[in-house]
């Protein structure tokens, strides 16, 4: 009885650490960001199917060595499909999706009949063995690898006790306020400054530039930032100051944001502080009808990781979902609903020029092979043209109805293609990239003096400028950081 149970032990061990492995090292290189949790439910569900098939497999072959060895090859194409598919497509590129999975099927019914045909039972331990051993040490490893992210998590969150634990204990206030303007800083993610668009893409958008003028605005062609870094740039904005760079892990980075300073001071100065997101990037989102937003951690591409595992596999043509929801946000700031009577400030941050590239310049969707096309000019050039026409329709709306108000409308950076990665720091030049889109406004007035600065010095002055704080500018980092 005891031998017969020890027969299962390993066979079934190694099915299990197949299944589990694209979970864990999903989160294992991206700990940091990401929660175990995150990736918690295809795990499991893969894991439980796994052992579904190679439950029946055994009980009919009464061979657990084989049957693991069987359920390991079809949970290896099941788990992989979509980059399988591709080779297949790089060959045959007429094939439709059910004929990849007719094509799959037929290669692995062959191999498992070799397995249970021709593997001598002496040996299908030893096979399985093999397979648990490569595998179940591939699982530790990663496991390993997610140590210093949860460390980083666990340091992160002492820093937010702290930070809470300072807010508690009070901090500065600016008096004398009575009329205060409602504030936007709208954050287009990855658009590009006029210099860089008209430099690589050869377009002119000066069409943009003067019809933002006409409206009050002051635009600047050359601000520079410190880093082409999401995640530096905006934690650092939202600070005044230039707190982290881009070795500060990002678990950091996220407590400092979300407890932004920016969101401190207007806060005690009596503003309702609302933030306008899809992923409660800068802690919980204003609602927004049609609106869902997510905190769990996003790739590059904007695929949390659960999504992305399921897209790497059979099941990947249900796995793609265009919401539209960067332009709803748009949309909703260039309408009537966003502005409130009380003062309020509006931090939106928006991804329509940032990879995955859904939208032409109309609004169309384009097929899903160019969403993360950046050697195709055209691709992210349509997207460029939406969101500009997405800006002005922003700022024609607050400058006609709320023409007191601050409003600053930029970039984290310019193109990057860091979704590509022989074009990244190849296609673009760094001084380029942080060449970032920056044109602000205040009741109208002519801002000329403060043109070129970057997206922290330009905040401080206009913050000045609207609600009487005395922010001196502060030194730019030079970015020497080594981005490939």
């Amino acid at each position: 009885m005891k031998k017969s149970i020890r027969q299962w032990i390993i066979p079934v061990l190694t099915v299990i650490f197949v299944s589990i492995f694209p979970a864990i090292f999903l989160y294992g290189n991206n700990s940091n960001e990401a929660d175990i949790r995150d990736v918690l439910e295809p795990m499991l569900l893969f894991a439980a199917g796994a052992l579904v098939f190679f439950g029946v497999n055994a009980l009919i072959s009464r061979s657990p060595g084989k049957s693991a060895v069987v359920t390991v090859l079809f949970m290896l194409v099941f788990e992989n499909f979509a980059g399988l598919e591709n080779l297949l497509l790089a060959v045959f590129p007429g094939l439709y999706y059910w004929h990849t999975i007719a094509i799959f099927l037929f290669i692995l019914a062959h191999l498992a009949y070799l397995v249970y045909r021709f593997i001598p039972k002496d040996m299908e331990g030893t096979a399985a063995s093999v397979l648990c051993l490569v595998f179940g040490g591939l699982v530790v490893i990663n496991l390993l690898t997610a140590v210093p992210g949860e460390i980083n998590k666990w340091n992160a969150r002492q820093l937010e006790e702290e930070k809470r634990q300072q807010s508690e204990d009070g901090g500065t206030t600016v008096e004398g306020q009575t009329d205060l303007p409602n504030i936007y800083l709208l954050i287009f993610d990855e658009f590009a400054g006029f210099n860089q668009i008209e430099k690589y893409y050869h377009y002119d958008n000066t069409q943009l530039k003067e019809s933002l003028e006409d409206l009050g605005f002051t635009v600047s062609m050359d601000s520079h930032n410190e880093s082409i870094m999401t995640s530096t740039v905006t934690t650092n904005l939202v600070n005044l100051d230039y707190i982290v760079d881009n070795y500060v892990s990002a678990s950091e980075k996220d407590v400092l944001r979300e407890n932004g300073e920016l969101f401190s001071l207007l806060s005690e100065m009596g503003y309702n502080v609302r933030t306008i997101t899809t992923n409660s990037y800068y802690g919980e989102d204003y609602p927004i009808e049609g609106l869902t937003t997510s905190a769990n951690a996003v790739t590059a591409t904007g695929d949390d990781l659960n999504t992305l595992l399921w897209k790497k596999t059979i099941f990947y043509p249900w796995c793609v979902k265009i919401s539209g929801e960067e332009i709803m946000i748009a949309d909703f700031m260039a309408g009537d609903g966003c502005i409130e009577e009380i003062p309020t400030f509006t931090l939106a941050h928006m991804l329509i020029t940032h990879t995955p590239f859904y939208f032409d310049e109309n609004g169309i969707v384009r097929p899903s092979n160019e969403w993360d096309n950046w050697r195709d000019d055209s691709i992210y050039l349509g997207v460029y043209k939406l969101a500009s026409q997405k800006i002005l329709s922003i700022a024609e709306n607050l400058t006609e109805n709320d023409p007191e108000a601050l409003i600053l409308i930029m970039s984290d950076h310019g193109a990057r293609a860091s979704t590509d990665s022989e074009l990244f720091m190849e296609k673009f030049e760094l001084n380029d990239i942080n060449n970032f889109f920056n044109a602000f406004y205040y009741r109208g007035e002519d801002l000329s003096q403060y043109k070129d600065l970057s997206a922290v010095n330009t905040l401080r002055m206009m913050l000045n400028l609207a609600i009487g704080t005395e922010y001196d500018q502060v030194e730019v980092p030079v970015d020497e950081y080594k981005y490939k």
